[in-house]
């Protein structure tokens, strides 16, 4: 076991192999806090290990390949709060993860007159990419309930996607392009019944669609939400 000082404050504590870091070792803030501890290779982090804020809480924690997080993986903010869980590559969110709301809770719910609980914590279960959400993936708002089930691209809804009330009901089933209605899809009313089918763009019926009325469908082309026959 090797021990370095500046200033009469630990600066590395661990393994040494010629004359580098390597093996098992501690790594210090100016301030006595532990900066890094975890496994070493040719003085680079590699392997397992953890990272720490100067506060002294936990930064990351998992996988290294030479000084680059890369690997399963978990990032804390400077409160001590998790804030992603899943896999990363060159220092950015990649693969499956979860990411989480600092102040999420568990929120009490009752399903079939039993009472269970709902992990409010998590906003997003999915695929990332470059550290933004990309691919398939569920967003949830802050009491745990889904809104977004779907494909992403760069952190917005895009491609195929399904959006919710708080309730669980649906709102929208169809395209989407840069977080808005685009192309084929439906939309629904409160009570579940389809209101509107057919094509849309940025948000407004726009094309070929048809609206579900009482007293019979009308049936035609639409603009800027506007029947026009």
């Amino acid at each position: 076991m090797t021990q370095f000082y500046q200033n009469n404050m630990p600066y590395y504590i661990g393994q040494w192999e010629n004359n580098m870091k390597n093996g098992q070792g501690n790594l210090y803030y100016n301030n006595g806090n532990i900066q890094y501890g975890g496994q070493w290779e040719n003085d680079m982090f590699h392997g397992e290990g953890k990272l720490y804020y100067q506060n002294g809480r936990i930064c990351y924690d998992g996988q290294w390949t030479y000084n680059t997080m890369r690997g399963k993986c978990k990032y804390y903010d400077e409160d001590g709060y998790i804030e992603y869980e899943g896999q990363c590559e060159n220092n950015m969110k990649s693969g499956y993860g979860i990411s989480y709301n600092k102040h999420g809770t568990f929120v009490e719910t009752i399903v079939d007159g039993k009472i269970g609980y709902i992990d409010a914590r998590i906003c997003y279960i999915g695929q990332w990419e470059n550290d933004m959400k990309n691919g398939e993936g569920k967003m949830y708002n802050q009491n745990g309930k889904l809104y977004y089930d779907g494909q992403w691209k760069n952190n917005l809804p895009h491609g195929q996607g399904k959006y919710y009330r708080e309730d669980g009901t649906l709102i929208y089933d169809g395209q989407w392009e840069n977080n808005m209605y685009n192309g084929e899809g439906k939309y629904y009313r409160d009570d579940g019944t389809i209101y509107y089918e057919g094509q849309f763009k940025n948000d407004v019926f726009c094309g070929q669609g048809r609206i579900y009325y009482k007293n019979g469908p009308l049936s035609g082309l639409w603009e800027n939400n506007v029947f026009q026959g």
